[in-house]
């Protein structure tokens, strides 16, 4: 086939296919539209294979339908950030996964992170908030470690919450359950209560500093009870028999010149009552000696 020339082609200017150019193959001159010329040059049809087309196999390889594709092996995508995650739902581009550290997965909605999975387990809700839910996962029968489910205050500077502790190695460790709190200004959270593996509860802090220790008792069956009031006298009593004091129990101390008002009956100790005497007794009235005279 002979060659052939197309002649005073456009300058510049997109062809329309109505522009009339002449074409000379050598031996004659036609005048033919751009659209014709088109025509003619289209492909009806081709027989290569995608193997005859070096490297399309591993390009299509690379490439996934737009519609519910199926991945056959590991997909990595970018870390992205609270406000453009890297795994986020169409038309919703601040809301969902992205990775924040290294072995570190997290969620966000509205462009806000609001859960982290850190390396270690720990699972944060609301993370870097003035405060947030933070669960602590335990390896089990390991002395120390620690569980927990703790509200953590930025402004207190401690981790506040209920904490479990394995208290020592074994085949079957005890737990205990801790309770902490901190205060502002401080840069610590300071135990208030805890129950002990044995059900021991102490408050005020942490055993050996604790106020208050309540012991259990196996079997018990007659408990003590302490009832506050709205006007009149708290009462410590017991569900049956009598109170028992395990230590000398020791009474307010008066001088006769200072003794409280006897309208609420009661009884106290008075450091210089005549003639060596310093027990006294309320009647609701006078305070008395125990053989009935006033005490002076």
């Amino acid at each position: 086939m002979s060659d052939i020339a197309i002649h005073q082609l456009p300058a510049a200017n997109p062809l329309t296919g109505g522009e009339i150019l002449p074409v000379d193959d050598g031996t004659a001159t036609l005048r033919t539209t751009v659209a014709a010329i088109r025509q003619g040059l289209a492909a009806t049809g081709h027989g290569h294979a995608v193997s005859d087309v070096a490297g399309l196999q591993t390009a299509l390889d690379a490439k996934a339908p737009l519609s519910t594709p199926a991945f056959t092996g590991a997909v990595t995508v970018p870390a992205g950030s609270a406000a453009a995650p890297a795994v986020s739902p169409a038309g919703d581009g601040d809301t969902g996964l992205f990775f924040p550290a290294a072995n570190t997965a997290a969620l966000a909605t509205a462009g806000i992170e609001r859960l982290r999975i850190a390396p270690d387990g720990t699972l944060q809700l609301r993370p870097g908030g003035s405060s947030y839910l933070g669960i602590v996962p335990a390896t089990p029968h390991l002395a120390g470690n620690v569980s927990s489910i703790g509200l953590v205050v930025a402004d207190g500077g401690g981790a506040s919450g209920v904490f479990v502790h394995n208290t020592h190695n074994g085949t079957y460790s005890s737990q205990e359950v801790r309770i902490a709190t901190a205060q502002g200004g401080t840069s610590f959270a300071t135990e208030r209560a805890r129950v002990g593996a044995d059900g021991t509860l102490t408050f005020g802090g942490a055993p050996g500093t604790e106020s208050l220790r309540v012991l259990p008792a196996a079997g018990s069956n007659r408990a003590v009870t302490v009832a506050g009031s709205s006007g009149g006298d708290p009462v410590i009593a017991t569900t049956a028999g009598r109170l028992s004091f395990g230590a000398i129990p020791m009474l307010p101390s008066y001088t006769v010149a200072t003794l409280p008002s006897a309208a609420a009956r009661g009884l106290i100790y008075v450091s210089d009552g005549a003639g060596g005497k310093r027990l006294a007794v309320s009647d609701g009235t006078n305070w008395r000696w125990p053989d009935g005279a006033i005490a002076s």
